[in-house]
């Protein structure tokens, strides 16, 4: 495997002696590799690319095994070579660009793409930040619940009917009294149009809530 014509062949190490170089179980670095967090070439891998990509896609403050100390008198490991260096980023997930938005990021997830652990996080945070914000609004009584605002809109509704029903029989003494007429007569009539009021009215209906942001 080589980076160009003119670059310096790349060495290719089997997942077991990479996962023992840098101090991990091979099991944990096969999962890595199958998730796409980690390139891998023809079931091989290059030990600067893992350490690359491990850095870059992997949670590592969930360390399986230290790393094997030198003895004395030995050179350190390759691994601890390319480990000190640390100065070459490693390249973002390929099916993640790295301009990709919040909403690009929500989607990868909810197609149940793999994410890099930077994504992940970042898709998290925002999650939080979007939870702590709605119940802030609760709290401060700038939102509410939308099932609670439509019962309590009914329940209004209803007993506004309910008061112009009664009406009639609540008021008919005085007016039959104010007109000089039978008041049993008058309170059918009443009744009559209120009715025939409220059925013009027909049912209310709830007003056109605006979805939370």
């Amino acid at each position: 495997m080589q980076r160009g014509p003119d670059a310096t062949p790349l060495e290719l190490i089997s997942i077991s002696e990479a996962a023992r170089m840098i101090g991990i179980n091979k099991s944990t670095l096969s999962r890595q590799v199958e998730s796409g967090a980690i390139r891998s070439h023809g079931g091989k891998v290059v030990l600067s690319e893992v350490v690359a990509d491990r850095a870059s896609n992997v949670n590592l403050t969930q360390s399986r095994r230290r790393p094997a100390k030198a003895k004395a008198g030995t050179a350190p490991s390759k691994a601890a070579a390319v480990a000190s260096a640390g100065a070459t980023p490693g390249r973002p997930d390929a099916t993640t660009p790295s301009d990709a938005t919040d909403a690009d990021l929500e989607q990868l997830l909810a197609d149940g793409k793999m994410l890099p652990f930077a994504g992940a996080q970042r898709v998290k945070e925002n999650f939080l930040a979007r939870q702590r914000a709605r119940e802030f609004e609760v709290d401060c009584g700038r939102l509410v619940d939308r099932a609670a605002a439509n019962k309590a809109f009914f329940d209004q509704a209803r007993e506004l009917r309910d008061a112009w029903l009664a009406w009639p029989v609540r008021v008919v003494t005085l007016m039959a009294s104010d007109l000089e007429v039978d008041d049993r007569k008058l309170v059918e009539v009443l009744t009559k149009y209120v009715r025939q009021h409220l059925e013009e009215l027909g049912d209310i209906a709830a007003p056109e809530l605006a979805p939370p942001r």
